[in-house]
């Protein structure tokens, strides 16, 4: 795995020629813009057990200008207007950190189009894995996708299944594929009750650093691919379109 940060030593080939300094270990970042979902914050984390350092400034370039973050805890928030991401834009998160300046930027991709289902209301069996519904929307050349699907209701029943076990969501948060199209299982919904699933689209560059990812919408591992310019971290921006499922008793 490739290591990010870390002292760089010469050899002196000649008498005694001093090393040049080090260069501080930097946070890593994990930070993802959504289409129509305003800014989100940035929290800077430590490799392994370094110290955060508590000279960090963080800000967005926007088409539009800069967005400041202000301090909140372990976590840096917009302030200001409220900016609404939009495909084809292209947003910067510009960082200052010990006076060490880094840099990543990323264009908004497109949202899929003409997400629909063959069944949107259903009941399910719960002693017998068997397909449920299949869900398609536009091919978008270039991108892939990832799923999320989540329940609605504040205090979700639980399905009894009986001797199988639960789904690819309920293994993992998301799913990760090139293809339109997905076919969900009975096993798929965890609750009765309403649900949303969501499908992201990823440029090449997000869809390469997914994989270092523990799950979606989860911390970057500090290992990996970069997505800045200078030290460790991924920065993303995906699209969204959205469908619904009510799951009958």
């Amino acid at each position: 795995m490739k290591k990010l940060g870390l002292f760089i030593s010469l050899i002196a080939l000649a008498g005694c020629v001093p090393s040049p300094e080090s260069e501080p270990a930097l946070s890593t970042i994990n930070c993802l813009i959504v289409r129509d979902e305003p800014l989100p914050p940035v929290c800077p984390g430590t490799l392994g057990s370094g110290t955060m350092s508590t000279d960090i400034t963080v800000r967005f370039a926007t088409p539009t200008g800069h967005v400041s973050l202000a301090s909140g805890g372990d976590c840096f928030l917009p302030t200001g207007e409220i900016i609404l991401p939009q495909s084809g834009q292209v947003f910067a998160l510009e960082i200052v950190e010990g006076g060490i300046k880094r840099r990543a930027a990323v264009t908004v991709p497109p949202s899929p189009d003409n997400i629909a289902a063959s069944e949107t209301q259903f009941s399910i069996l719960t002693n017998d894995e068997h397909p449920a519904t299949t869900v398609t929307w536009d091919a978008l050349s270039g991108y892939s996708f990832a799923l999320k699907l989540e329940v609605l209701d504040p205090n979700p029943v639980p399905i009894p299944f009986v001797g199988i076990t639960g789904g690819k969501f309920q293994k993992e948060l998301s799913a990760l594929q090139i293809s339109p199209s997905v076919a969900l299982f009975n096993t798929d919904f965890a609750y009765y009750g309403l649900h949303k699933m969501t499908v992201f689209s990823l440029d090449g560059q997000y869809a390469s650093l997914f994989d270092y990812l523990p799950q979606f919408t989860g911390s970057a591992l500090g290992q990996g691919p970069s997505s800045f310019d200078r030290g460790p971290g991924i920065f993303g921006a995906v699209g969204k379109t959205e469908i619904y499922f009510e799951i009958l008793p």
